[in-house]
C-alpha cells in the first residue's frame, strides 16, 4: 500500500505578521524534505510554484479564485478570535478547501498514477506542520514513523478482508462544547492539520463537506474554521469518522 501525502499553501488569504510568507514556504520544503521516497501533491499558488522544485512531488498551480467559495457571499463573516487579521473570510475559505483538494489529488493519481493508485492512501497533512515541531528532524521522525503505523495497519485490515472503511482525522477534544457558538467560536474536536483514508471515504467527505459550507453560506452570509464544519458533518454521519486523540504538537503523527 502506498501513501500519498496532499498539502496545499495559497498566498493571499490574509496578512500575518508573525508567520509571513517566505516562512511557511520553509515550513513547506522541512515537509517536502522529511519524506523524499513518498508521493506528494502539493497544490500552491502561482506567485510561488517555481520556488518550490522537489523529485516525488507533484505541485499543481491553485489559486485563490480557483475555490468553489471564491465568489460567494460572505458578507456576513464574523467569528470570535483575537487574531481577525488572520481569521478573515478569505482564510476560511483555504481551510474550507482541503477535502476538495483531496478530491482532486485522487483524480489526479488516477489519470497520472493508475499503479499506485490501485490501493493509495491519502493523507493529508498542513503545508505549515513544520510549526509543531522543535526541529526538522523532529518532523521527519514523526513522519517516517506515521507512515510505517499507518502501512501497518491497513495492512491487517486488508489481510483481514475489513478494510478500513472510514476518514482517520487528529482530534484534540472528545466532544463539542455546548457553550460555544459552532457558527462563530473554534472547537477543536478535530484539530484540522492532518486527516486521511482511502478513496471511497475521502470522495463521501468531500461530497459532503461541500454541500455543508454551501449551506452554511446560503443561510448565513458567512463561513468558519474547517473544523467546526466538520463537526456538523460528523453529527449526520458518525460512522464515516474515525478519530485520534493528539495535541498540536507531534503526537499528531504519531498517532495516527
Amino acid at each position: 500500500m502506498n501513501t500519498i501525502i496532499v498539502s496545499a499553501f495559497i498566498t493571499g488569504t490574509n496578512k500575518r505578521n508573525d508567520r509571513p510568507i517566505d516562512a511557511y514556504i520553509e515550513y513547506g520544503r522541512a515537509l517536502i524534505d522529511a519524506t523524499p521516497n513518498t508521493t506528494k501533491i502539493v497544490f500552491v499558488s502561482s506567485d510561488i510554484i517555481n520556488v518550490l522544485n522537489k523529485d516525488n512531488t507533484h505541485f499543481i498551480e491553485f489559486n485563490l479564485t480557483d475555490m468553489y467559495y471564491y465568489n460567494s457571499d460572505v458578507s456576513q463573516h464574523s467569528v470570535n478570535t483575537g487574531r481577525p487579521d488572520k481569521d478573515t473570510a478569505e482564510y476560511m475559505m483555504v481551510q474550507n478547501h482541503k477535502p476538495e483538494w483531496m478530491r482532486q489529488a485522487i483524480l489526479y493519481t488516477q489519470k497520472n498514477m493508475p499503479d499506485i493508485a490501485i490501493n493509495a492512501h491519502y493523507m493529508w497533512v498542513d503545508f505549515g506542520i513544520r510549526h509543531m515541531f522543535p526541529s526538522d528532524a523532529g518532523l521527519k521522525h514523526a513522519l517516517e514513523t506515521c507512515l510505517s503505523n499507518v502501512s501497518a495497519r491497513y495492512k491487517d485490515a486488508w489481510d483481514s478482508g475489513h478494510p478500513l472503511d472510514q476518514v482517520h482525522f487528529a482530534s484534540c477534544w472528545p466532544d463539542p462544547r455546548p457553550h460555544l457558538d459552532i457558527y462563530r467560536d473554534i472547537q477543536w474536536v478535530f484539530a484540522g492539520s492532518v486527516f486521511g483514508g482511502m478513496r471511497g471515504p475521502l470522495l463521501r467527505f468531500a461530497d459532503l463537506a461541500k454541500q455543508e459550507c454551501n449551506r452554511i453560506i446560503r443561510e448565513r452570509r458567512a463561513l468558519m474554521w474547517e473544523v467546526n464544519v466538520w463537526i456538523l458533518i460528523r453529527e449526520k454521519y458518525p460512522l464515516l469518522f474515525s478519530l485520534y486523540r493528539c495535541g498540536h504538537d507531534s503526537s499528531i503523527l504519531l498517532s495516527y
